[in-house]
């Protein structure tokens, strides 16, 4: 799954690589867990007391790292990175060095804290279905504000429709 994220990544920002060359190029990950491959419960490996808790924390940190790589070979002259929940889901010490991380808690942008009109491409890592969506694993939306549906131009919208630029 990380080598297709990297893939992914790279191909979607190959286009920018022309302008890269021109002025910086920064890419902004936004990082949640409950969307990150083989996360399934709550009790056992999403939450912060969850005793599988380091070891999905681990798999997250490395999707991301995959993204960053990916950024990195596109062209990206700066990576910025944000997480979810309690915003210490990211593993700092396996996280790709050449990314800076926003780790402050509570944050006024939330999952997006840091990001202004200066990036010129967003990744969302991990990102779920929204709170109802029929057979999706961990569906909510902004769960710790029980919300139960977020509304846009009255289009109804998970947390990536949130946060998506």
């Amino acid at each position: 799954m990380r080598s297709g994220i990297r893939a992914f990544l790279t191909t979607l920002l190959l286009a920018a690589t022309v302008q890269a060359q021109e002025k910086k190029l920064k890419v902004y990950i936004s990082a949640d867990m409950e969307g990150v491959g083989g996360v399934s419960t709550w009790q056992v490996q999403a939450a912060p007391d969850a005793h599988e808790y380091e070891k999905f924390r681990r798999l997250l940190t490395l999707e991301v790292n995959s993204a960053i790589s990916g950024a990195f070979e596109a062209g990206a002259t700066e990576v910025l990175v944000s997480s979810h929940w309690d915003a210490q889901n990211i593993d700092i010490e396996i996280l790709d060095h050449r990314a800076r991380l926003v780790r402050a808690f509570p944050r006024p942008l939330a999952m997006m804290q840091g990001i202004d009109d200066t990036f010129d491409a967003v990744v969302l890592i991990g990102y779920h279905a929204g709170e109802g969506t029929p057979s999706a694993i961990l569906s909510h939306t902004m769960s710790s504000a029980r919300i139960f549906e977020l509304k846009l131009n009255d289009t109804a919208v998970p947390e990536a429709g949130l946060n998506a630029p």
